[in-house]
């Protein structure tokens, strides 16, 4: 679970801009098979929240914030040599 509070401390000759708070919840489990082999199933931003950073800037001439990515649904193969 991540909770990121509204940001109002901003540096405008950078291009920074306000941005709300926002919370994500990502789950991730794990099977183990016989030490050297795994295996992992995920999903980040389980909610599907609409969300960006105050660090990301918006195009230029523009004041559209570029959101990061919704939902995230993966899997993952593991071997161990």
């Amino acid at each position: 679970f991540r909770f990121v509070s509204t940001q109002n401390r901003i540096a405008t000759a950078f291009g920074e801009t306000t941005t709300p708070s926002f919370a994500l919840l990502d789950l991730k489990v794990g099977y183990y098979y016989k030490e050297k082999l795994s295996v992992h199933l995920g999903v980040n931003n389980v909610f599907d929240t609409a969300y960006y950073e105050h660090l990301n800037r918006s195009v230029r001439g523009t004041t559209n914030p570029i959101y990061e990515p919704g939902r995230n649904i993966f899997t993952s193969l593991s071997y161990t040599f």
